[in-house]
């Protein structure tokens, strides 16, 4: 019962310790997944099974990486619940997704250890492989060469899960929150992305600049 309530206790845990790690990955996914759900029971009872409107229908705003597993989540979901094929899920996903990146500072960049991932949600994980592939593929068909690949794959040789890395590729927009914040994302943070996908790269001043 503890265990239970502390997923929806207390937001961003003491993420220092595995255990710290392993509540905050539950929370992302505990809420991230329920908001999917409902938003597919609502498009559902609108539109059916046809999810060819979905995109049209709702927009989700990754706020930071801290929901990104939203991503692979709406994947497994589509593929598991709705019968989709991964290629058709991932095109929704993209259409679907946008991603403000708040801060180039390490902790906005959130990476995830394979084997923490795989403890909390290994259903999610071979989702998360399938948008790796299919990435490695994309940057083929890029004629990116293979030996300068690691700095886009979301997961690398260090068995890391980089949700930056995946918010972009599986997104349609990647915005900074003042001008020169995008223009840091653009030239430096985030160029390589940049140099692949111009076009998904925009400006949402937020506040004062």
């Amino acid at each position: 019962k503890n265990d239970a309530e502390a997923i929806t206790n207390v937001l961003y845990p003491n993420a220092d310790t595995d255990a710290g790690k392993q509540l905050r990955l539950k929370q992302q996914y505990f809420f991230s997944s329920a908001s999917l759900q409902d938003m597919i029971r609502r498009y559902k009872a609108k539109f059916g099974s046809d999810f060819s409107k979905f995109s049209s229908e709702y927009a989700i705003q990754l706020n930071d990486t801290h929901p990104v597993v939203a991503i692979p989540e709406f994947i497994r979901l589509m593929i598991e619940e709705e019968g989709m094929t991964f290629t058709k899920a991932l095109k929704i996903a993209k259409e679907t997704f946008a991603y403000t990146n708040h801060t180039v500072m390490a902790e906005a960049l959130e990476k995830w250890g394979v084997t923490l991932f795989k403890s909390v949600i290994p259903n999610v994980y071979k989702y998360v492989v399938l948008i790796n592939k299919a990435l490695i593929k994309e940057l083929k068909t890029l004629n990116i060469k293979e030996e300068d690949q690691a700095k886009y794959l979301i997961i690398d040789e260090n068995n890391t899960i980089h949700m930056a890395r995946m918010a972009i590729y599986a997104s349609h927009s990647t915005n900074g929150v003042a001008w020169i914040h995008t223009e840091i994302l653009k030239n430096d943070a985030l160029n390589e992305w940049y140099q692949i996908y111009p076009e998904r790269f925009n400006n949402k001043t937020n506040g004062i600049t």
